[in-house]
């Protein structure tokens, strides 16, 4: 497969906006408001890492990272991390706060103990409260020695203030991960957009659970949770993604090694706490390092659906991975489908339509969401400026039109 390699090389977007941009995007001139959203300063003594962004009720795009105060930008268990926030009203135009000093909604004072530090933020905004749920990796202990404390936290204010704390079986842990590693992926929790048995719609989130990778579901919005799929012993990161007819797409990184896996769920009772389980699908065309990335189902618009190609389009797939065995060139990838599809069956699965070039350089973990317009708000990792530390990133923002991905995307 073959990547487009055109280079940023606008500092003012449409509109006439300066911007501050990074130098070796791949396709972010064909996109809206390209910036550094959270700024490394060329040092190994903090970092910025793990993006996640959710649409909050307003419409303002709420963007996450780790700001990493530990030498060398280590994870959680060598120091203090703190997670660190910017709010945009205009999707993505401009943003509280700076690029260089975000916003702390969730403090890592360092020492030990659950405090010590706190990131890898997963989150969701509830479409009907309007509440956000951010749950985040925390402690002072690494998770392949054992560690496995989860931080959950509730924004009401859309994002700009947080409150919570240790999540332990007393107050909504699972008994069965009391002890174990374990670990939410970062990046967008699922919320279904048709499974309603508790007090909210469900929400789900893939679990990395040493070893291997598995499903979680909420139907109170994070205050109590379940398992819902059996553990894929291969997989690590993953994230999950709601199928038009409620069915559901596991999406895994694969441990030690590159590629994707994937998994299809299908409901088998009426509580909707059953599931049959597909084969697991290593994916043939999709060049992936092991890393974490994105899937997220969007609906296409009547413009879009003529630009597909496909006469009876109405959903788009996208997933985001870096193009390469390393972590480099991060991409979209992307599959149109309709009704008529055999979108439940795990073959369906096995190829993707094309691959949209974000980053033509060092790059690594992404999320996306939705903006209140429908174009894909999608943040970043990137290295653009030689560090000691190969993996000290920027967190890097842009704004892609469905149809910038359908028409710019190569393979098409």
């Amino acid at each position: 497969m073959k990547y487009l390699t055109s280079t940023l090389a606008v500092t003012t977007i449409a509109l006439g906006m300066s911007l501050m941009t990074c130098s070796c995007c791949g396709n972010a001139e064909e996109g809206l408001y390209a910036q550094t959203l959270f700024k490394n300063m060329g040092t190994t003594e903090q970092d910025f890492r793990i993006p996640a962004i959710t649409l909050n009720a307003k419409g303002e795009l709420v963007a996450f990272a780790d700001r990493r105060y530990t030498k060398l930008g280590q994870d959680i268990g060598f120091g203090a991390i703190s997670v660190q926030t910017r709010i945009s009203a205009d999707n993505g135009k401009s943003w509280s706060a700076d690029a260089d000093n975000p916003t702390t909604i969730i403090e890592g004072l360092g020492g030990s103990g659950y405090d010590c530090a706190h990131g890898d933020v997963a989150t969701v905004c509830d479409r009907e409260s309007g509440r956000i749920l951010a749950l985040c990796a925390s402690g002072s202990t690494p998770y392949w020695e054992g560690g496995g404390m989860v931080g959950r936290y509730y924004s009401e204010d859309g994002g700009r203030s947080f409150s919570g704390g240790h999540m332990t079986v007393e107050n909504g842990l699972p008994e069965e991960l009391e002890g174990k590693k374990k670990f939410f992926s970062s990046g967008r929790i699922c919320q279904s957009k048709m499974i309603k048995k508790g007090s909210h719609y469900r929400i789900y989130s893939a679990i990395m659970i040493g070893p291997g990778s598995t499903v979680y579901a909420s139907d109170d919005f994070g205050a109590s949770w379940f398992q819902l799929a059996p553990s894929i012993a291969e997989g690590n990161e993953s994230k999950v993604e709601e199928l038009p007819d409620g069915s559901l797409l596991h999406s895994c990184r694969i441990s030690g090694r590159p590629g994707r896996i994937f998994r299809i769920y299908k409901y088998t009772d009426d509580s909707h706490k059953e599931v049959s389980c597909s084969d697991i699908l290593e994916h043939e065309n999709m060049t992936a390092a092991s890393c974490n990335g994105e899937i997220l189902l969007a609906p296409l618009s009547k413009k879009a659906q003529r630009l597909s190609g496909k006469k009876d389009a109405r959903w788009i797939m996208l997933q985001s991975v870096p193009c390469s065995n390393k972590r480099e060139n991060v991409s979209i990838y992307y599959k149109v489908f309709g009704p008529e599809d055999p979108y439940t069956d795990i073959a369906f699965w096995s190829s993707w339509d094309a691959c949209y070039q974000v980053s033509q350089c060092s790059s690594a973990y992404s999320s996306m969401t939705l903006d209140s317009k429908g174009n894909v708000a999608f943040i970043y990792e990137e290295n653009n400026i030689p560090r000691e530390h190969v993996e000290s990133y920027d967190i890097n923002f842009i704004s892609l039109p469905i149809e910038t991905l359908l028409t710019q995307a190569c393979g098409r």
